[in-house]
């Protein structure tokens, strides 16, 4: 996992769109990308992420999300989180 830059779009009803992506390359240069289609998020409880199951929020504390991006002319599908309670994101895969 490592830290990325999102530009997003926060819609009227809350929803957050990722419209691009910045990566540093293997060379330690900055890549922007365009996401170009993504799964709407998965959301993760609080309690689902802890090792302490007994309590409970009832409100997400990471989206993750599935996108699409083309590199090298090719698309590649890569998955990030936002992390609410720090307004961070993360890149998995």
């Amino acid at each position: 996992m490592k830290d990325v830059d999102v530009i997003c779009q926060i819609k009227s009803d809350g929803s957050i769109i990722p419209i691009r992506i910045k990566l540093e390359d293997e060379e330690k240069q900055l890549q922007i990308f365009n996401v170009k289609r993504y799964k709407p998020p998965k959301e993760y409880l609080r309690h689902e992420l802890s090792e302490n199951k007994d309590w409970k929020f009832p409100f997400s504390d990471m989206l993750e999300y599935q996108c699409v991006i083309v590199v090298f002319e090719r698309e590649k599908i890569i998955t990030i989180r936002y992390i609410v309670s720090s307004h961070s994101w993360i890149m998995v895969t």
